[in-house]
């Protein structure tokens, strides 16, 4: 019994902060309601909660074995670490020396300038015609030529030209200039000779001071054929004039000594070294070289020390620690995958189960509405994907898990249940992930520390919100909480304080990203779901929104109530602590049905004009009341109003009696009226259902208390607040509260606060003074005149 009694206590407890929902109403409530009855509603929560533990399973199961020691180059190890198996590990250091070495083997690569053979070329074929057209065509195959006389003028030959014509030079060559064998052979020879490269002499303007001529280099010819080459085989510029005089006596031995001289001087005008060093060409031979070293292997046994205590941590350490993690996880796996993911899979359904269960508890609206039910799932889904996602791609740029923290979005899935479903689901949710991303990598108690600490920052943050820059503030929480998490572990590991500012970096844009995000895909998740956000409503507040205006034009008797009863609502979803927004913007919409028959509805009736309702029987007079709510939802579905305000328009009556007429119906049958019909209380009730929103259940008080507020003779604060408790008494009565979502203490508070509003906006006014003083005017006349008849 001592086991029992405080769950009794506690169970009276939660009753008597229910108020109005108790669990009975609830029951019996839920068991009329279609919406949340059958095995439709059970096999959709049956799916849903499939769905969200095969994603959580399937994303913890599949990893891609990811460092568990949170390291940086340059920490001191706080332990000795020892290897559990043999491995072998890639030997950063030693296969980089040796890449570096096989680099440097490759010699340097070199190209011909096919830009000074062209202009050597060109020169040859310039001389030839500059010859030819000076030497007669009667003398070309004479032997003997006269001196030459050049027929352009010297200023528009060139310089070469200008230049062996005033050394004799170009006589001396007019027997090989004038014949077109010769000229082409000495241009093929000039060609084929520096086709094969010509070096300066000292070859160091040419090479590197630190080259010699035993070094080799890659020379590419015309052909982008590659040759290796030793420099002491490539001809000077002399040994290149040399072999082509030589060739040239060589076929055509008659050749005279004057003319060879020519040639000689003319091969010293045109010959230039013609070898250019190629970085690019020579950058992509050495990395081939280097990439075509196979990366050095070095075995480690078991026991083996991997790390003393008190060593710095190297490049190298990293890998060989990552490689001996990689290497113990996949022989985990291959020798305990089935007993893991069994055990794995039914944690998961407790999890899922558990998750499920505190959304049941901490907000059974969400839980009553399979849609809200829906979005949670899917947003949940979201972020346990995007973190086993980021957690993949993180560990694919950095080597260490020490900024996985503060790179990981794990508040994304609370950003959005904050403004699209409550705080207390977006901080049950954001715990759920966290935990499940805190399996994904490990498992991880940072990351669900850090998780579960942002996802209730950002949730606490983002109520209310409803402009972008709430949102980013709610952000910049997640990068400061994100970041202090990721500092206390740096500082607790003995980590590099220089590790702090990176984190920081890291932290901050993850922050912004997030709320981005967040911000972006929000309006998604409201149109597929049919939710609601404070965003929305501020939008929807806008008095000129075109229902609104018609509103005011057409039926302005209602279109002022209606403000009366935002502002009466606005001010008790304060006091107790709803939503002043939604109650705001609902109240503005509940009346829109009263447009198409403005007419009937005593606050838009004209002063001095019959009321329409006395040609109309009393069924008739509360058809056309009753409608307005039908024709309120159809206008609203009309403008595409949200749910949340259709809502409000079908509930903010509940199936209240419109007592009026039906009193008037049954005096008229007690009088023996022959055309009086059967009265029943059902033709005279609204069709409901009731209110169950706490805000539809201020809007509903309200709208009551503000019309019966106005038939008040001399009101005054007792009045009122006698009549905001008569209404609301008989609201409880008459069972309209039965599924509202509201305790007795919240309803006490909102009955003052209407009262009060009430008596502020009904105070009467102090007669001006100007009306005083015309009184005495007139006294002061009336005496005037009678003194002057007397």
């Amino acid at each position: 019994m001592g086991i029992i009694h405080p769950f009794k206590a506690h169970k009276r407890r939660k009753l008597a902060r229910q108020g109005f929902a108790s669990a009975r109403t609830r029951r019996s409530v839920l068991q009329n309601d279609t919406r949340h009855n059958g095995p439709g509603r059970r096999l959709t929560l049956l799916f849903l909660g499939v769905l969200a533990w095969s994603v959580t399973t399937a994303t913890v199961l599949y990893h891609r074995g990811h460092s568990s020691y949170d390291y940086v180059v340059g920490q001191k190890v706080d332990r000795d670490i020892y290897s559990e198996l043999p491995f072998e590990y890639a030997d950063l250091e030693q296969t980089e020396l040796m890449r570096e070495q096989a680099a440097r083997q490759v010699p340097l690569v070199y190209k011909v300038d096919e830009k000074t053979i062209d202009l050597a070329l060109h020169k040859i074929a310039e001389l030839k015609k500059v010859v030819r057209d000076a030497v007669p065509q009667d003398n070309i195959d004479d032997q003997l030529h006269p001196p030459l006389t050049l027929k352009a003028p010297a200023e528009e030959q060139s310089v070469l030209v200008r230049e062996l014509h005033a050394k004799n030079v170009l006589q001396m060559l007019t027997p090989v200039l004038v014949d077109e064998e010769k000229v082409d052979l000495l241009a093929r020879l000039v060609k084929t000779t520096a086709a094969n490269g010509i070096v300066s002499t000292p070859i160091t303007d040419t090479f590197f001071n630190d080259m010699t001529s035993d070094d080799s280099i890659y020379l590419v010819d015309l052909r982008a054929r590659r040759v290796l080459r030793e420099i002491k085989t490539l001809p000077t510029k002399n040994d290149a004039e040399k072999s082509i005089l030589e060739d040239f006596t060589t076929a055509y031995p008659t050749t005279s000594e004057t003319t060879q001289r020519g040639l000689q001087f003319l091969l010293g005008k045109i010959l230039e070294p013609n070898i250019t060093y190629a970085p690019e060409a020579t950058a992509a031979s050495r990395q081939q070289a280097a990439n075509s070293v196979k990366a050095v292997r070095r075995f480690v046994d078991a026991d083996t020390r991997l790390l003393r205590r008190g060593d710095i941590v190297t490049a190298e350490d990293l890998v060989r620690l990552r490689t001996h993690t990689e290497e113990l996880q996949r022989q985990y796996q291959r020798q305990n995958a089935v007993r893991e993911t069994i055990v794995l899979a039914v944690f998961l359904v407790g999890l899922v189960m558990a998750a499920g269960v505190g959304i049941r508890l901490f907000e059974l609206t969400a839980f009553e509405r399979l849609s809200t039910l829906g979005l949670v799932t899917a947003i949940g889904i979201l972020q346990v994907l995007l973190s086993r996602v980021v957690i993949d791609v993180y560990f694919m740029v950095v080597g260490t898990s020490v900024f996985l923290v503060s790179a990981l979005p794990l508040a994304l899935g609370a950003l959005l249940l904050g403004q699209l479903v409550s705080v207390r689901t977006a901080i049950w949710v954001g715990i759920f992930t966290s935990l499940v991303a805190g399996l994904q990598h490990g498992p991880s108690y940072q990351l669900f520390l850090a998780g579960a600490f942002s996802s209730f920052v950002g949730a606490m943050l983002v109520q209310g919100a409803c402009r972008r820059h709430q949102i980013f503030r709610a952000g910049l929480g997640i990068a400061a909480t994100a970041f202090v998490v990721n500092a206390l572990f740096v500082i607790s590991n003995n980590q590099p304080w220089n590790t702090l500012l990176p984190a920081a970096g890291l932290a901050l844009a993850n922050g912004i990203l997030t709320a981005m995000a967040a911000s972006a895909i929000m309006p998604l998740f409201e149109y597929i779901f049919g939710v609601t956000t404070d965003t929305s409503l501020l939008e929807l507040s806008d008095l000129n929104h075109p229902l609104l205006r018609r509103l005011q034009l057409e039926a302005p008797g209602t279109y002022h109530h209606s403000l009366q009863v935002a502002m009466l609502a606005e001010q008790a979803a304060t006091a107790i602590g709803a939503n002043p927004l939604l109650a705001r913007v609902c109240a503005y919409f509940h009346d829109i049905g009263k447009i198409s028959q403005a007419d009937y509805f005593t606050e838009n009736k004209t002063l001095g004009r019959e009321s329409p309702h006395k040609k109309l029987q009393p069924r008739m007079s509360s058809l056309v009341i009753l409608n307005h709510v039908k024709g309120g939802l159809e206008m609203a579905a009309k403008y595409k109003l949200k749910k949340v305000i259709r809502e409000a328009i079908a509930q903010h009556h509940g199936t209240t009696l419109v007592y009026y007429f039906y009193r008037q119906a049954i005096d008229n049958k007690a009088n023996g009226d022959n055309g009086a019909e059967n009265v029943g209380q059902q033709d005279y009730r609204y069709p409901g259902p009731l209110p169950v929103r706490k805000e539809t259940v201020l809007i509903s008080i309200a709208d009551s208390c503000e019309a019966a507020a106005r038939s008040l003779e001399k009101p005054t604060p007792q009045k009122i607040q006698a009549l905001v408790d008569k209404i609301v008494m008989q609201r409880i009565q008459d069972g309209q509260l039965n599924r509202a979502n509201l305790t007795f203490e919240e309803l006490a508070v909102a009955k003052q606060t209407i009262a009060k509003s009430l008596t502020t906006m009904l105070h009467a006014r102090v007669a001006y003074p100007e009306e005083k003083k015309n009184a005495e005017d007139q006294d002061h006349k009336k005496n005037g005149s009678t003194k002057t008849g007397e």
